[in-house]
């Protein structure tokens, strides 16, 4: 179970810091923000549940991601955040709860409105003329984007009839006919509406910009008491008056009726979102009164006074062309379908998975079938059903592996195949993929696509080739697509891998069971690289969180030959770094420690959890009598109780925050 929670948390954590970066740097952004958040609230949910799986370089410790491009970078005078997300009533109850406990009356309105899926934009207006647009970027750091907006985006006007210098801010976005018009000239596919409305907005040729014939919307005024407006009724009415388009499908809402709001959601829900000529993922739901906004306060990545609740996730039927299998590092086997391409809520959807075979004969599904596919916690989409029979019988299951010939073998315990062939060219690879990866080893230059031509070339056959590449200068060179530059770049990138940090070099090592969290506290413990070798099963044993498979994991893989070569090799070369804590100056209160943390702080989780292990504690999800102390935010819940009864110490968040300054 551990092993799957692990691996789910890394494949969540791997996938949306690649869609950052598709996003923010590639200006390549391949999904929805439906699925970016289906995706990073499973995250958060796994995280708080699992904190021993959490991963240093999780995207739920970041606001967004880094914008490195060429567009200039502007630092945002206000932060721009992004909303809470809710996904049923009950948690929007709490929301209001929440707010009125700090009002202190429920005398009060909501703004509620749909939530545009498209692109955050910032406009600066100085005497009335737009100066600057700025994307979200980071938050704190955007880029400039006034070249592709300012006399080209024809809802955002140029002047407005108010002098004071004034920041607005809303969405970039695109119709649904002009995302169907884009896609029918260009004869391209492109993931989303919100996806191309981003890339567009991006782009260097101004004439592409234009012809895609981005909208926008508007939503906030920063600042805005300053402008004598004390409500979102009153920013409606701004933005009416100075021609900025707004959302005008928003109702205003008196908490005492707050059936109303529910009502509304569920009518554009189920009936006006398909009817209205922009896409949307949910409502965002809005406190009227301004004046409330700084008591009611933020934390690190959102405002407390405003919620975006989620539609729930939704169906569609296509065909089921293929299926097909692949092979992991460990030699899992997944089922994998292969799509007639379908859109799905805005979202170009061509693939999906079918986890194992056991699925597969669940659903009694065959290539030709109609099956429902959703949008929900997968990577990717997922087919959940049959819809229509078009075939007879269920997909045969595949019993060789298809990349090195095989016989597959059936797991009892894991409920899947896997590959046992050792030499395995998929496993390889992937063994390769996982060593440079940026939570391993982190070389620049050898990405997937470059290991697996490497790989195909015969650069690269085993992870040990990786560090005698400089001998093939002349070959890559050579080799089409790359040159010198390239060369330089991936030698700096190898070079620097030998400043890797302990456990980035245990974890690198691809041990099956053990992440990134574990390989800490091996490292912790063996000081060395070298001193892997004499690690004992007492050893493990007295290592906190460390499970029995896991145990079972680390003694199987150094007991093998090629494991024991690769771990020599890397010594042989130096690379053989010693355990440091990760802060400069440790204080001993932490150390050897455990403790449970519970309820909201000034600073996330993952930033307590960094805090208490780089000091030599231990964080654990649950009360016991070994726990040392129960460190309490707001709204602790039940742990409170537990800890009293028990007499567990309680440090409550005033406490904490003197302790770690």
């Amino acid at each position: 179970m551990n092993k799957k929670i692990a691996e789910k948390i890394k494949e969540l954590v791997d996938q949306i810091n690649q869609w950052n970066n598709e996003y923010f740097n590639e200006e390549n952004p391949t999904v929805s923000d439906r699925v970016y958040d289906s995706h990073l609230k499973e995250l958060v949910e796994l995280e708080k549940k699992y904190p021993e799986f959490v991963l240093e370089n999780s995207p739920t410790k970041l606001l967004g991601s880094s914008t490195k491009s060429k567009f200039k970078k502007v630092n945002h005078n206000v932060q721009m955040l992004s909303l809470d997300k809710a996904y049923d009533f009950n948690e929007l109850d709490k929301f209001f709860n929440d707010i009125i406990s700090v009002v202190g009356n429920d005398n009060i309105k909501f703004l509620v409105q749909p939530k545009i899926d498209g692109l955050s934009i910032s406009l600066r207006y100085v005497n009335g003329v737009l100066s600057q647009a700025i994307t979200r970027g980071d938050g704190q750091v955007g880029e400039d984007v006034t070249f592709n907006v300012k006399n080209v985006i024809k809802d955002i006007p140029t002047k407005i009839n108010y002098d004071k210098d004034i920041e607005i801010r809303g969405e970039i976005y695109i119709s649904k006919t002009n995302f169907l018009e884009v896609i029918k000239n260009e004869n391209t596919n492109y993931a989303n509406a919100r996806n191309l409305a981003s890339g567009t907005l991006r782009q260097l040729d101004q004439d592409i910009v234009k012809k895609r014939n981005l909208s926008a919307f508007f939503y906030e005024i920063v600042n805005a008491q300053t402008h004598k407006i004390f409500t979102q009724e009153e920013v409606l009415s701004f933005l009416k008056e100075h021609k900025l388009p707004y959302v005008k499908e928003c109702k205003i809402v008196e908490f005492q009726n707050k059936n109303k709001i529910f009502d509304f959601i569920k009518e554009f829900e189920i009936e006006k979102r398909n009817e209205i000529e922009y896409e949307i993922d949910g409502m965002v739901i809005k406190l009227n009164e301004i004046q409330y906004y700084e008591d009611i306060g933020y934390t690190s990545k959102f405002p407390k006074y405003s919620i975006a609740y989620k539609f729930d996730e939704e169906l569609t039927q296509t065909i089921l062309d293929d299926i097909f299998i692949t092979v992991g590092r460990t030699g899992i086997v997944t089922y994998n379908a292969k799509l007639k391409m379908v859109l799905l809520k805005g979202t170009m959807v061509s693939a999906a998975t079918l986890h194992n075979y056991n699925y597969i004969e669940q659903l009694g599904i065959n290539i030709g079938d109609e099956v429902l596919i959703k949008k929900a916690g997968e990577i990717i989409p997922k087919v959940v059903s049959l819809s229509k029979k078009n075939s007879k019988g269920t997909f045969a299951k595949i019993l060789i592996c298809p990349y090195c010939g095989s016989k597959l073998l059936d797991t009892k315990t894991l409920n899947n195949q896997i590959c046992p062939n050792y030499n395995c060219p998929e496993i390889n690879v992937k063994k390769i993929i996982h060593f440079t990866s940026k939570n391993a080893m982190n070389i620049d230059g050898l990405g997937e696509g470059i290991v697996r031509h490497f790989y195909n070339l015969g650069f690269i056959s085993k992870i040990q080739d990786i560090f005698t590449l400089y001998k093939l200068k002349n070959e890559i060179i050579n080799e089409k697509g790359f040159g010198v530059k390239f060369f330089e770049n991936l030698m700096e990138g190898i070079n620097n891998s030998y400043k890797a940090s302990l456990d980035k070099v245990i974890f690198a090592l691809g041990i099956p069971q053990l992440g990134s969290k574990n390989a800490k506290l091996i490292a912790r413990k063996i000081q060395k690289l070298e001193n892997i070798f004499s690690i004992s099963i007492e050893d493990l044993s007295n290592i906190k969180d460390i499970g029995e498979v896991t145990k079972t994991e680390i003694q199987n893989y150094l007991e093998k030959k090629e494991n024991i070569d690769l771990i020599n090799f890397l010594i042989s070369i130096n690379i053989n770094p010693v355990f440091v804590l990760n802060n400069k100056k440790s204080f001993t209160f932490f150390k050897d420690k455990t403790f449970v943390i519970s309820g909201t702080f000034d600073i996330s989780r993952n930033e307590i959890i960094k805090i208490i292990e780089d000091n030599g504690g231990n964080v654990s999800n649950s009360i016991s009598k070994k726990t040392t102390a129960l460190i309490l935010g707001d709204n602790g819940g039940s742990k409170i109780e537990k800890a009293k009864k028990i007499g567990i110490e309680i440090i409550d968040k005033n406490k904490f925050s003197e302790l770690i300054k």
